[in-house]
Formats: structure tokens, C-alpha cells, sequence
């Protein structure tokens, strides 16, 4: 006789396995129910995504507009750089060397 080994598939352990998986499924009412909640949350996402859209909007607005003005005041302050150091070398080219 030979000797049976724990991971051998019988038509007993087949069976098992099966009725396990067949147990754990859900059934067409409890089916039917995810659905139909899948779907509410689907809905109650959709509105929140439709009420969140304007105030998302006006912070892209405004970070936009906070871009601008950060650009506008570098190129403000590099102009003064550039005046600052033009007087500088204009200040030390008139003046005598020591």
C-alpha cells in the first residue's frame, strides 16, 4: 500500500476546497446589495468631487496669481540688484585707487 502524503489532491480534499469557496461567496441577494451600495458611495463621491470642484478652482486661482506676484516681485528685486551694482562700480571707478 502506498504511503499518502498531506499534499496529495483527492477527490475528498477537492470536494472541501470546493464547498469551502462556494461557502465563502456571497449570495445573488447579498451580491445584488454590494451593488447597490458600490453604487450610493459612487453617487456621494460624484457630489463630493461636484462640491469640492469651485473651491478647488480658487485655490488653483490663487496659487496662480501668488506665482505671479513671487515673479513680478524676483524680477523687481533683480533689477535693483542689477541698479545697485551698476552705482557700486560707477562709485568705484571714479574714485581715486588707493
Amino acid at each position: 500500500m502506498t504511503e499518502r502524503n498531506p499534499n496529495d489532491v483527492t477527490l475528498h480534499t477537492l470536494h472541501e476546497d470546493l464547498t469551502a469557496v462556494f461557502r465563502s461567496l456571497a449570495t445573488r441577494e447579498s451580491a445584488e446589495e454590494m451593488v447597490q451600495l458600490l453604487r450610493e458611495r459612487n453617487r456621494q463621491l460624484e457630489i463630493h468631487v461636484r462640491d469640492q470642484h469651485p473651491e478647488t478652482q480658487a485655490i488653483r486661482h490663487a496659487l496662480a496669481e501668488g506665482k505671479r506676484r513671487l515673479a513680478e516681485a524676483l524680477r523687481q528685486l533683480i533689477e535693483a540688484q542689477r541698479s545697485l551694482t551698476d552705482n557700486l562700480r560707477r562709485r568705484d571707478n571714479d574714485e581715486p585707487a588707493a
